[in-house]
């Protein structure tokens, strides 16, 4: 299904009273927006109204485009949508900034796990997509961890060790 909005179950007219949720597209070259999605929905569940749009070698931007405009039309439920991209100036990026001519929605370039993850446990409608959009943010940069340096502050290690042989 090259490039086409695939995973999660798309959404059926809310029925509830509360707040709409903001509606969630993840678009990226190849396939890694539907391995983030499949990733995250083994930690937190499945998700509805989340859909991935995966950008393959044969693929347009114009396809990437209509793609993306009807993965946003799909998860919308009145909510807001908000885009995560994988790069920004690629071909995902520049078809979710197209869209920007025709309506606005934040799209946040970098999409990491960490990122994914606290975006889709704050969609409940409590924030709107600019506010999960600034979490987005934030939680993709706080995800960004230099593990051997922890680690060395918590153990009290003095210097960078020697890299192993062979790999200086």
């Amino acid at each position: 299904m090259s490039g086409d909005p695939s995973t999660g179950s798309g959404l059926a007219p809310s029925t509830g009273s509360g707040p709409a949720p903001v509606g969630l597209v993840i678009a990226s070259h190849g396939d890694l927006s539907r391995a983030l999605l499949n990733t995250a929905e083994m930690i937190v569940g499945a998700q509805d109204g989340v859909q991935a749009v995966c950008l393959h070698p044969q693929d347009s931007l114009e396809h990437c485009h209509r793609s993306l405009q009807e993965a946003i039309g799909q998860v919308d439920r009145g909510g807001g949508v908000l885009v995560l991209i994988d790069l920004f100036g690629g071909t995902p990026g520049n078809a979710a900034a197209l869209g920007l001519r025709e309506r606005w929605y934040p799209v946040v370039a970098g999409v990491n796990l960490p990122m994914l993850l606290e975006v889709l446990m704050n969609r409940d409608g409590s924030l709107s997509a600019a506010e999960l959009s600034a979490l987005a943010l934030q939680a993709g940069q706080a995800g960004l961890i230099d593990v051997s340096a922890r680690l060395q502050a918590q153990m009290g290690i003095a210097g960078n060790p020697e890299p192993a042989a062979g790999m200086a």
